[in-house]
């Protein structure tokens, strides 16, 4: 069964591609492949996500573009981190992190 949801979380289609407000994703057995509009929030989009299909764990990979971005790097030694943020459009070239809970709610890590 194909659905197409939006904030109300119901509206039948008989489409392919499923979505969640502008986010579509396509799910194949125990996989999704999501696809993220302009402007939308890389983690809050991809958190709400989880919390909406009941995930509990996951690995993640993808590419694509961000804009308006925050960068860190670590200090083992000091343990602190070296922020940046990046106005521009910039090309993400590889994202990889895993679904995890904290506080009873699914984040990205």
């Amino acid at each position: 069964m194909v659905t197409t949801l939006d904030k109300s979380y119901f509206l039948a289609s008989t489409k392919d591609i499923l979505q969640y407000d502008l986010m579509e994703y396509f799910k194949d057995n125990d996989r999704y492949f999501i696809r993220l509009d302009r402007g939308e929030d890389l983690f809050i989009s991809l958190e709400t996500f989880a919390t909406r299909e009941k995930l509990t764990s996951g690995h993640l990979s993808g590419i694509g573009a961000l804009q308006d971005c925050e960068l860190g790097f670590y200090h083992l030694h000091s343990k602190t981190y070296d922020r940046k943020m990046f106005s521009e459009e910039a090309e993400l070239l590889s994202l990889d992190g895993n679904l995890s809970f904290l506080e009873e709610k699914p984040r990205l890590f």
